[in-house]
């Protein structure tokens, strides 16, 4: 029979069982999962109209999700279904914003995309309309990664946003031909700059 542990001996063993508990639940609850699929569902992106003394804005919106620093590196905006008059420029209906900033876990970062999207509009005057949809690249574990911004409808006058809404679909975002395209131009890209720059001095050149 053995002898009647004492009651210091029996809460020293009910705390480490709790301790082991809370450090499990810790572990499979809390911890961020590792892999490319924890890395691609760690940050978010939208389009949202916010407004600033009465004037509205065509905010990019991106949240960080994870418990890791992210390097936000670029967007790359792309249009569709653009109808537009009184424009002073040629349209190219695609886009490339710079943001290079650094999203600490758990903050919201708000980007405005309104100059963009006008200029890569032709620049109209009046009233217009287009699908606008893209990527998001950033960086997180030394590891890149990209997050799809989902199609939205708006419509704007000249610099100012009027109406937005996400357009509904039966495929996925990241499945639709535009987004998958502009994935592999943007990989391709990066290959070809890494050879440029990896090339010695005097043989520098795009390889086939």
């Amino acid at each position: 029979m053995n002898p009647q542990i004492p009651l210091s001996g029996r809460l020293a063993v009910a705390g480490n069982r709790i301790a082991a508990l809370v450090s499990f639940f810790i572990d499979t609850t809390w911890r961020r999962p590792r892999g490319p699929k924890a890395i691609a569902n760690s940050l978010t992106a939208k389009l949202e109209i916010s407004r600033e003394q009465g004037w509205p804005f065509l905010d990019l919106v991106l949240v960080n999700q994870s418990f890791k620093d992210t390097w936000v590196e670029e967007v790359i905006i792309a249009l569709s279904e653009l109808s537009a008059e009184l424009q002073s420029d040629r349209a190219t209906c695609h886009g490339l914003l710079k943001l290079r900033t650094l999203v600490v876990p758990g903050e919201t970062l708000r980007i405005s995309l309104v100059e963009t999207v006008y200029m890569v509009s032709g620049r109209p005057q009046g009233f217009y309309s287009f699908v606008a949809f893209g990527l998001v690249r950033y960086r997180m574990n030394d590891e890149w990664s990209e997050v799809v911004l989902p199609p939205y409808r708006i419509t704007m006058c000249a610099l100012t946003p009027m109406r937005l809404q996400q357009v509904e679909s039966s495929r996925q975002a990241d499945e639709l031909p535009e987004v998958r395209r502009m994935v592999w131009e943007r990989t391709i890209a990066r290959i070809k700059q890494d050879r440029l720059e990896q090339a010695p001095l005097g043989k520098q050149g795009v390889g086939r």
